[in-house]
């Protein structure tokens, strides 16, 4: 008779956990950035640019590469693979999420704006963090707990919403890093509230099947890389930009 194994909370690799939330304050602190330059070059192309670099750097670096992160800091107890086509679609979801949502915000103006286009980013957080656990081939089975994944959802909005006052109120240096802490906490909290939703029952053959796709130490690499080197390049761009020059902290 084969035995079944429960592998729930617990399974986490606390150094990942640390390294996780870590890129999403850093991914936040340059959304934030470029949300603020955005906001004072008011509208033309050059605050659409600014846009879509807060989108990426929130959307992809705090938001997808924290949970990716993430989900290599959790334990399986069996092995598995990515495939990586599915990845790179949660990623696109995050991004584009992220980038709706500012735009409605931006369009509607007032808590209207961020309660909107926080439902709109926050169904896109929810869909890329699914998507990303969808990606996750193993022999083992993963069974859902439904009502851990709503209020993994409802987190999500709620961050999301948080994220868009963030980004078009903030004005100073100090009030920005408060914000990025805020947001990175909130990030965090959905995405392992989304893996307190997950539980892997395996036998000892799972334990030891075949699985196919890339392995996901091997794939975190470049994407570790890719991430950086975003979240640097957006960086600087903005200190070059002069964001800094007028803020109301010195």
């Amino acid at each position: 008779m084969t035995t079944i194994e429960e592998v729930t909370i617990g399974a986490f690799s606390q150094p990942l956990v640390g390294m996780s939330f870590i890129i999403s304050v850093l991914g936040s602190w340059v959304g934030l950035t470029c949300a603020n330059r955005a906001r004072r070059l008011g509208s033309g192309s050059s605050s659409w640019l600014w846009l879509f670099g807060a989108a990426t750097s929130i959307g992809g670096g705090a938001i997808w590469s924290m949970h990716f992160i993430g989900m290599l800091a959790f334990d399986s107890h069996v092995a598995y693979a990515l495939d990586v086509g599915t990845t790179l679609i949660s990623l696109a979801v995050a991004i584009v999420a992220a980038m709706v949502g500012m735009l409605i915000a931006t369009a509607m103006r007032g808590n209207a704006g961020y309660i909107v286009g926080g439902l709109v980013t926050g169904a896109g957080v929810g869909a890329m963090h699914y998507t990303g656990m969808y990606a996750m081939q193993m022999s083992a089975k993963m069974v859902w707990k439904p009502t851990v994944v709503v209020i993994s959802i409802i987190i999500a909005l709620a961050a999301s919403a948080l994220a868009l006052f963030f980004a078009f109120n903030i004005t100073t240096r100090l009030m920005r890093v408060g914000a990025s802490i805020i947001m990175g906490i909130g990030v965090c909290v959905m995405h392992y509230t989304g893996m307190l939703a997950l539980e892997i029952h395996s036998s000892a053959e799972d334990k030891l099947g075949h699985v196919s796709g890339a392995d996901p130490v091997y794939l975190a690499m470049p994407i570790f890389a890719i991430s950086a080197g975003m979240l640097i390049v957006i960086g600087f761009a903005t200190m070059f930009a002069g964001i800094n020059d007028d803020l109301d902290d010195p």
